[in-house]
C-alpha cells in the first residue's frame, strides 16, 4: 500500500498516467482506495495492464508472489471451463512436480503448465531451452506412472492428449520451442480461449496420454 502524498513528487504527465491506472484499478477491483491509502488487491492484473499505459513493468514483477501468478492462471482456466489443480507433486515410481495441471473434457486435452516468473532478468534462449527440456521430462515421468497420478487426479483419464505449456511474466521473442508454446501472462486468456487456433497455427506438440480412457469405457 502507498499514500497518495507519496505521488506528489511526480511530474504532471506521470501523475496523470498514474491517476488513470488507479481509476482503472478501482473500477476493475484491482486497487482499492481508502481515504489517502492506495491498496493493491491483485498484483498480476496490474502488471498486465501497466504496458498499455506506457509503464515498464519488469521492476514491478519483483512484487509478484509465485502463488498469485499460479492462482491467476488457474482462475482464467476455470473461467473457460477447465478443471485445474495447482502445484501437483508426485513421489511414487517417479518424482516430479507440475505447477498447474488443467483438463478440458470437451477438448480431451490436459495442459501441464510450468510457470516462470523471473524477478530480475529474463532468460536467454539457452535458458528457456533448458526449461522446456525439463518440462518435457516431467511429462515423460507422468507417462511412466500415469496410473498412479490418475488414481489421484481421475480427470486425467478424460484427456487424450497432454499439452506442455510454459507461461512467463513478460514477452519472450520465441513463441514456441520444441513444440512447446511459451505464453506471456498477458496473452494467457486469449491462448486458452482460442487454443484450437494456436495448436494449428503454431504447430504445437500434443503428446498421447497413455492413461486415456474412452468415454464408453469409463
Amino acid at each position: 500500500q502507498i499514500h497518495r502524498h507519496m505521488l506528489t513528487h511526480l511530474d504532471r504527465d506521470s501523475l496523470l498516467i498514474i491517476n488513470f491506472v488507479i481509476e482503472w484499478g478501482i473500477n476493475n477491483e484491482v486497487i482499492e482506495l481508502d481515504d489517502d491509502v492506495i491498496r493493491l488487491k491483485n498484483s498480476v492484473e496490474l502488471l498486465i495492464v501497466l504496458p498499455f499505459y506506457g509503464i515498464f513493468s519488469n521492476r514491478f514483477s519483483l512484487y509478484i508472489d509465485w502463488s498469485e501468478f499460479e492462482q491467476y492462471i488457474t482462475n482464467i482456466l476455470a473461467k473457460h471451463g477447465w478443471e485445474a489443480y495447482i502445484n501437483y507433486r508426485h513421489s511414487k515410481v517417479e518424482r516430479f512436480q507440475v505447477d498447474v495441471i488443467a483438463v478440458d473434457d470437451v477438448l480431451k486435452i490436459a495442459m501441464f503448465i510450468e510457470c516462470k516468473h523471473w524477478k530480475k532478468t529474463s532468460p536467454t534462449y539457452s535458458g528457456i531451452e533448458h526449461i522446456v527440456e525439463n518440462h518435457l521430462r516431467r511429462v515423460d515421468k507422468y507417462l511412466k506412472c500415469c496410473e498412479w497420478v490418475c488414481a489421484r487426479l481421475s480427470k486425467l483419464r478424460h484427456a487424450k492428449y497432454i499439452l506442455p505449456v510454459i507461461i512467463v511474466l513478460h514477452e519472450f521473442p520465441t513463441k514456441i520451442l520444441k513444440g512447446v508454446p511459451i505464453v506471456p501472462i498477458h496473452n494467457v486468456n486469449d491462448f486458452v480461449a482460442n487454443i484450437d487456433t494456436y495448436i494449428d497455427s503454431l504447430n504445437i506438440r500434443l503428446i498421447s496420454n497413455r492413461c486415456y480412457v474412452e468415454s464408453d469405457q469409463r
